[in-house]
């Protein structure tokens, strides 16, 4: 029972998430399933899955979308400078901020989904507008309660907003390793059987080496 303490008490909180991949020099597009996460370097290019059920997505299929975003990482401990002083933690964040690009598919029903998520956001920050707009108007006695009220809601829209901004969320970075999280069971099943490099995802180069 000791044991079992000393090493609770041992435990870094914000340590490394274990992962069997080794510092390695990753290429562009090259990617990996580790412990339920993708991981890859600055660049990852997911084969033609659905990045949440999995399903097969062609390449030329339009009711689908292939998306590629910027994921941005700011390490844990940096938050409690948001705390002590905002305006200092956008500066650091700035400079300390690491970014992976991912691409990936999303089939019409998942991203149907996403839609009926981001309208039912944009209804809430509107219904927490109105409510913003009569505090200042009506100015009754309930305004404390209803000011409580339209921060903790606000905040919440806000978290949401960010939360769900793209299925992937960058998880951890270390020794230029990028751990992504947000896909799908089937899609990870899935994507460890398909080889990271496909050639369709090979770039396009000018004659002047400029990517196309």
């Amino acid at each position: 029972m000791l044991a079992n303490d000393e090493n609770s008490a041992s435990t870094n909180p914000f340590a490394s998430p274990q992962t069997t991949v080794t510092a390695r020099r990753w290429k562009t597009g090259e990617f990996l399933v580790s412990n339920g996460r993708i991981v890859g370097g600055q660049e990852i290019w997911l084969p033609f899955l659905c990045i949440k059920c999995g399903e097969n997505v062609g390449v030329d299929d339009a009711s689908a979308v292939r998306e590629s975003e910027t994921k941005p990482w700011v390490h844990p401990l940096w938050i409690a400078l948001a705390i002590a002083n905002f305006i200092a933690f956008i500066i650091v964040a700035i400079f300390i901020t690491k970014k992976c690009s991912v691409t990936y598919s999303i089939c019409r029903d998942c991203q149907a989904k996403r839609r009926k998520l981001w309208w039912f956001l944009g209804t809430t920050s509107g219904t927490l507008a109105g409510i913003g707009v009569c505090m200042v108007l009506l100015q009754t006695e309930l305004l404390f309660p209803l000011l409580l009220f339209f921060t903790a809601g606000f905040m919440a829209v806000l978290w949401f907003a960010t939360w769900f901004h793209g299925p992937l969320k960058v998880y951890w970075y270390s020794n230029e390793t990028f751990q992504l999280s947000g896909a799908g069971e089937a899609f990870l099943r899935r994507a460890e059987m398909v080889e990271a490099e496909e050639p369709a995802y090979t770039a396009v180069l000018a004659e002047d080496g400029r990517k196309l």
